[in-house]
């Protein structure tokens, strides 16, 4: 294989047969629920923040999580191409995945390299879980449980050859997309919320279940009220996001000629691609997730309504907050 030999990063894989603090992200849950007896303490109001870095990149994970999973399981992606009169710049990839002893410079990838990566992925999925799992308990032994919010939430989310493409740096759901799990202190069930909500609204939500003074001027809004929905949809909410894309070749991370934007609602996705000097229109894509399906055709052309709709929407909303402009 071509592979890279500037700047290695070692190998993207590993599972060994060691403890869970033999990585990193067992030593943070050792330090964290060491911090939560010492806050029990104290008896005084406190904010922890607990930062995992799995399942990010390279997939390194004690063997037994490895051993949760048979990678005969794992499927060929369902969708190995783009979508559909999707741009041809949105395929070009950034260089997360290279760099690794065993990927090849070009990222062009085996299927046993795609069996590894996914069974590594779920394996280092399963790991940051059990980690969670310790702080929770921590919660319970320390008497900290009942009067505690905790929130657990992901930075990004992941490709894993769907759609022809790997790790994040997109504007579709799977890179845009990511777990929010929401518990108020002394709320007895839950419910899941299939509605949208952006990462923004996390600091006023805080501030709220704390009982805190809410600044003027934030852009986010509190989902507070959502915790008392029961799980009812507002058709109405959205997220943005945006990323950019080189009109040539591979770029690092931040560097593009276009960049796209992105606008997300319970059922739909329109993404507007800029020249990123001139602001000058490149493409558009459209596409209709009401099925709950990836981004699979883009219809912008069958749906010049729904386009027109979303496209004042994300216009107005970037003019109004500042938003990628």
């Amino acid at each position: 294989a071509n592979l890279q030999t500037d700047d290695l990063k070692s190998a993207s894989t590993e599972a060994l047969d060691v403890k869970d603090a033999a990585y990193v992200d067992g030593m943070v849950a050792q330090k964290a629920c060491a911090l939560l007896k010492n806050l029990s303490e104290r008896k005084k109001p406190f904010f922890l923040a607990v930062g995992f870095r799995k399942p990010h990149l390279p997939f390194c994970a004690p063997s037994r999580y490895w051993d949760m999973y048979d990678p005969s399981d794992f499927p060929i992606a369902s969708s190995e191409t783009l979508p559909e009169c999707a741009p041809e710049w949105v395929s070009r990839h950034w260089t997360e995945l290279s760099g690794y002893t065993d990927i090849s410079a070009d990222q062009n990838l085996s299927q046993e390299q795609v069996n590894r990566l996914q069974h590594g992925y779920y394996a280092c999925v399963s790991y940051a879980d059990a980690q969670f799992g310790k702080l929770m308990r921590a919660l319970r032994e320390t008497g900290l449980h009942d009067d505690t919010h905790v929130i657990v939430l992901s930075d990004h989310g992941f490709h894993l050859g769907e759609q022809g493409l790997w790790t994040k740096f997109q504007n579709y759901d799977l890179s845009t997309r990511v777990p929010l799990l929401i518990r108020k202190a002394g709320q007895d069930r839950g419910f899941h919320y299939d509605g949208v909500c952006e990462l923004i609204d996390l600091f006023p939500t805080i501030v709220e279940l704390s009982d805190l003074h809410l600044p003027e001027g934030l852009e986010g809004k509190s989902l507070v009220p959502l915790l008392k929905t029961n799980g009812k949809v507002n058709p109405e909410a959205y997220a943005l996001s945006q990323f950019p894309r080189p009109r040539e070749g591979v770029r690092y991370v931040g560097r593009g000629d276009i960049m796209g934007y992105s606008i997300r609602t319970s059922s739909w996705r329109y993404v507007r691609w800029e020249d990123s000097q001139t602001g000058a229109l490149e493409a558009e894509e459209l596409y209709d997730l009401s099925d709950g399906d990836l981004e699979r055709k883009n219809v912008i052309k069958e749906r010049p309504d729904r386009a027109k709709d979303l496209r004042s929407k994300m216009t107005r909303i970037r003019h109004q907050k500042g938003r990628g402009i």
